[in-house]
């Protein structure tokens, strides 16, 4: 077996990664309307990148044969944003190895648990390394439902991937124009959560702890989702709306946020009539208003009612936090 490297993405790349996602998930057979649905959501962010959050196997001629990215979602749980390897090289141990760095990453990201949706013909992949399946989640297309996976993330890590003939970089390499180390403490530089995901200008804001029961009341919030939620979550998940990365139930300070962008520090709810001109909800908004996000209410009604015109009232705001 040829020996394969892993180390950082580089934003040059960042087309030769799309193309490998591409057509890995092309490789199973869907057809030509469903992938174009799905081509924004599996490109590779160069801010991503940039922070040291997407890392590429590669062979002795450093060619990029497959790719992984680990977001954070909250405090304790990191999300599998992407995995994919070439179809050419398929069954080479390669998935194994960047799924053995994806769970490294999301250990330095300081998570205990990684989240999974898989496409439905890796399914069998990840229950057979070891994932737990969890669920499963409608995407919105045709009926589509994506299967849910969690894997649990030990504090101490059992540093490297386990397969036979593949190999770490320990030497200094050159990622982005800086030298870095592969496996160094300091190869993965982790932003401070809800600091908005490597935002260079436009709006900042601090960084909170978040309690324990906070993060399981989340836990639970993300899997008792009103059918509102559900519908409007298959619109923004996988960067649907102008690229930006929405996460669901996400722990904010003392509150949990419906849907929330930490890019762009913009915070979506959807309220039924028990809402309705709440003090607490005007509490809340002032408190997360002070803290840099902006709050953008929906009523469940309009969610199921007009979809389209809630997105495009979304990506308004999307694009008014950019100006911020």
């Amino acid at each position: 077996m040829r020996a394969i490297t892993l180390r950082p993405a580089r934003d040059a790349e960042c087309k030769i990664l799309d193309d490998i996602c591409y057509r890995s998930k092309a490789h199973w057979g869907y057809d030509a309307a469903f992938m174009e649905s799905v081509r924004d959501q599996i490109r590779v962010r160069p801010d991503a990148i940039r922070v040291g959050r997407v890392w590429v196997a590669v062979d002795t001629a450093d060619r990029p044969l497959g790719v992984v990215e680990v977001d954070p979602i909250d405090d304790a749980t990191a999300d599998l944003t992407l995995l994919f390897v070439a179809p050419e090289n398929l069954r080479r141990g390669i998935g194994r190895a960047l799924y053995d760095k994806a769970r490294a990453l999301a250990r330095q990201l300081g998570a205990r648990e990684l989240l999974i949706d898989s496409d439905p013909q890796a399914a069998t992949f990840y229950a057979s390394i070891g994932a737990t399946r969890i669920g499963a989640e409608p995407t919105g297309y045709q009926g589509r439902l994506l299967p849910k996976f969690s894997a649990p993330i030990a504090p101490t890590p059992a540093d490297g991937p386990t397969n036979v003939g593949i190999r770490r970089r320990t030497s200094p390499l050159k990622v982005g124009g800086a030298k870095s180390e592969v496996v160094a403490t300091n190869a993965l530089q982790s932003p401070p959560t809800f600091r908005g995901e490597g935002w260079v200008g436009g709006p900042q804001v601090k960084s909170f702890r978040t309690r324990t029961k906070t993060l399981a009341k989340a836990k639970a919030l993300r899997r008792e989702m009103t059918e509102a939620e559900k519908k409007l979550w298959s619109k923004l998940r996988h960067r649907q709306i102008a690229g930006a990365l929405f996460r669901k139930q996400v722990p904010v300070g003392p509150y949990i946020a419906d849907f929330c962008c930490l890019r762009a520090l913009l915070i979506v709810e959807v309220d039924g009539g028990q809402h309705d001109a709440s003090p607490r909800d005007e509490a809340r908004d002032a408190w997360l208003t002070r803290n840099g996000y902006r709050v953008l209410r929906l009523w469940n009604n309009e969610v199921m009612g007009n979809i389209e015109g809630v997105l495009t009232v979304i990506a308004a705001a999307l694009e008014a936090r950019e100006r911020d």
